[in-house]
């Protein structure tokens, strides 16, 4: 049996055959039912017997399968947290696409007067649009408040532009366009 119990300590698997034990064996060979009890007494709970009719009975350190486990686990659930949070942003997508971007009618008839051109420029964004760029933009900010929010301001009406090109004409691009072509 020592034979056994050096070989199982001294070999890198975690998990062996009863087959592959007898094996090891050079003198006299123990039957299973003394190998798997005297494993049961020096091991104790740290190893599992597993054992089906008509097959070969396997043994298991437990410390080694609860690390393998436990990695496999933490892997998943890395992969799990980082596919979860790209569900989370496509459906934040879709939320500002399909119910507030593109319910919005906008008027590309007739532009404001220059002097009311910057007049009211959020009218035309949704608000759920603008929360969202706050929120994303102006969190832990306390300094330039004002510019920031110009900022988000700019940033909605590129992406109500860019979503709807022929239907919304930024009257914020187009003063500064109008400004800068002066």
């Amino acid at each position: 049996m020592e034979e056994i119990f050096l070989y199982i300590e001294n070999n890198e698997d975690c998990q062996f055959s009863l087959q592959e034990l007898k094996g090891i064996c050079k003198n006299k060979v123990p039957d299973d039912k003394t190998i798997k009890k005297r494993l049961k007494l020096k091991y104790g709970s740290r190893i599992i017997i597993t054992e089906k009719q008509g097959s070969l009975t396997i043994i298991c350190f437990i410390d080694t399968q609860h690390d393998v486990l436990n990695k496999f686990w933490q892997d998943s659930k890395q992969q799990n947290l980082n596919e979860e949070r790209f569900r989370i942003l496509n459906t934040a997508a879709e939320i500002l696409r399909e119910d507030n971007i593109q319910s919005v009618v906008c008027n590309t008839k007739n532009y404001p007067p220059p002097s009311q051109m910057f007049e009211n420029i959020n009218s035309e964004i949704p608000e759920s649009l603008t929360y969202f760029l706050e929120v994303l933009i102006l969190k832990n900010k306390r300094h330039k408040l004002e510019h920031l929010k110009l900022i988000c301001t700019t940033v909605c009406h590129c992406i109500m532009a860019a979503i709807h090109p022929r239907s919304f004409i930024s009257r914020l691009q187009l003063g500064l366009s109008v400004f800068s072509h002066r």
